[in-house]
């Protein structure tokens, strides 16, 4: 990955708008995949740069390592901001980034931070933070593509793994989201070519 933060901003803003990522690239693409409920969400400047700061309380590490919380800093305010000039700041997070509510319990695929700024998104931006509630699982994105265009080893896959892959948008069940993955990570399915994009 490149060590320029702009440019990785625009690559990850730009990957959304050639298509929404599914979750093979989520899980080839994150340093750190966490599952939590967010603690704090906090904003404000460094060196000039707006950001958000979430703080996660860690239940389950799938990949990297974390303490018992997990914090990060997120490009963009989490609402306009009323300058000392009088001016208002509008650099909010863009449309279609992950935004963040105190008590969300959701599983965060993260990429690894810009080494310039530090500054951290969630893998595939909306895609990459899938909440959950109600026993359902869904990302930011509505799970728009999330199990399109995959192809996995079929002597991998139960019934909830098909049904989950079966998926073309909305809600899927929660547990049976957290258990594919949790295997595809463990297992090194990417790494081995078991999970992967299908060819057209």
């Amino acid at each position: 990955m490149t060590t320029n933060s702009s440019v990785v901003e625009t690559t990850q803003a730009e990957s959304t708008l050639s298509g929404a990522p599914n979750i093979v690239d989520l899980i080839a693409d994150s340093e750190k995949i966490i599952t939590g409920a967010v603690k704090e969400v906090t904003d404000g400047f460094e060196n000039g740069i707006p950001y958000t700061q979430v703080t996660i309380e860690v239940k389950e590490t799938l990949r990297g390592e974390v303490g018992e919380e997990y914090t990060f800093r997120q490009f963009g305010l989490t609402q306009p901001r009323k300058m000392e000039n009088g001016k208002v700041y509008i650099g909010t997070t863009p449309e279609g980034w992950s935004k963040y509510e105190v008590n969300e319990d959701a599983m965060f695929f993260l990429y690894k931070p810009a080494s310039m700024t530090g500054l951290q998104t969630t893998t595939g931006l909306g895609q990459g933070k899938v909440m959950f509630k109600g026993g359902n699982a869904i990302s930011q994105a509505g799970n728009e593509g999330l199990f399109e265009n995959v192809d996995v080893n079929a002597g991998l896959l139960n019934d909830k793994d098909k049904r989950l892959l079966a998926t073309k948008r909305g809600a899927v069940n929660a547990e049976g989201f957290k258990s594919f993955v949790r295997r595809a990570v463990n297992g090194k399915w990417i790494e081995g070519g078991k999970l992967r994009h299908a060819k057209n």
